[in-house]
């Protein structure tokens, strides 16, 4: 679900019209953490219904490449702005930096929510780890 929602609030002038609560993760690399989500879950299904409970254990891993991603965007809220910004129009560094200076980036709820659900997918797989041994 934080996948689909505002990742980084843009303070200033408005740099992106019609994303008034902020720049969205499926504007980068929400995307991939929605599609790391979907693996995760797809998974955990596919253990309890083919009664192999490794694949839980598998889970894991898209848990923590999506727990990577936020936890990226969450050290670098403009990241996912300049993503944005890109799609529009090409950009170097210098020209990124003196555009960014005019505005303040702040991660908001979506990139926590996707954080949390990473780690509980990660904390989950870790779980149905300790079953397989305990069985």
């Amino acid at each position: 679900m934080g996948s689909l929602l505002a990742w980084t609030r843009v303070e200033g002038h408005s740099l992106m019209a019609g994303d008034a609560d902020g720049v969205r993760g499926t504007s980068g690399d929400g995307l991939w953490t929605l599609i790391l989500g979907l693996v995760a879950v797809a998974l955990f299904l596919a253990a309890r219904f083919a009664r192999k409970p490794v694949l839980n254990a598998v889970g894991v891993v898209p848990g923590l490449i999506a727990a990577g991603i936020a936890a990226l965007n969450i050290a670098n809220p403009d990241r996912l702005a300049r993503a944005r910004l890109e799609e529009e129009m090409s950009l170097t560094d210098a020209q990124w930096n003196q555009v960014a200076s005019s505005f303040e980036f702040s991660a908001t709820i979506g990139v926590f929510v996707v954080l949390l659900g990473a780690l509980a997918i990660v904390v989950g797989g870790i779980l149905a780890v300790t079953q397989l041994r305990k069985g």
